[in-house]
């Protein structure tokens, strides 16, 4: 799949989440019962955005952040701790298809940003743009980054 790469400059976003050490295999697990929870401790009403799944490395495991973008922080309560997405600039690119499809989408944004002369800046999320019900989901990947300046050398 052919991904458009575009970096946009965005605001910190108060989160509620759910954090968790997650093996590879039960990502797709952890994801809707985290966001379950989630939904059950706070409710909707300050929910304001799509739901999103912040993802680091630490050996073979996954450490995942599952929340809600939300109208003002939240208090902690159980599993569920406030957190912000960053603000700043962010290389996106949006996958449509199953949830398993994405991860060529990273891909895709990790060679554009070596390309056009930007780098990581923190761990990338993806924000869930529509639910599973849908036959082919709408996923944003989002990779906080700066651009490089030009006396780095990009190696």
């Amino acid at each position: 799949m052919d991904y458009e790469i575009e970096v946009v400059e965005r605001s910190v976003e108060d989160t509620a989440v759910i954090r968790g050490r997650v093996a590879r295999g039960t990502v797709a697990r952890f994801v809707p019962e985290a966001l379950g929870e989630l939904v059950a401790s706070v409710g909707t009403d300050p929910i304001a955005g799509p739901p999103f799944c912040r993802m680091d490395m630490d050996g073979e495991d996954f450490l995942l952040e599952v929340g809600f973008p939300v109208e003002r922080p939240v208090d902690g309560a159980g599993r569920v701790e406030p957190s912000s997405l960053p603000g700043g600039f962010v290389a996106t690119a949006l996958n449509v298809g199953p949830y398993e499809t994405v991860v060529p989408a990273y891909g895709a944004v990790q060679v554009w940003m070596a390309e056009h002369h930007y780098e990581p800046t923190g761990a990338p999320w993806e924000s869930y743009l529509d639910g599973p019900e849908v036959d082919n989901p709408r996923t944003l990947v989002c990779w906080p980054c700066r651009r490089r300046p030009s006396w780095e050398s990009s190696g």
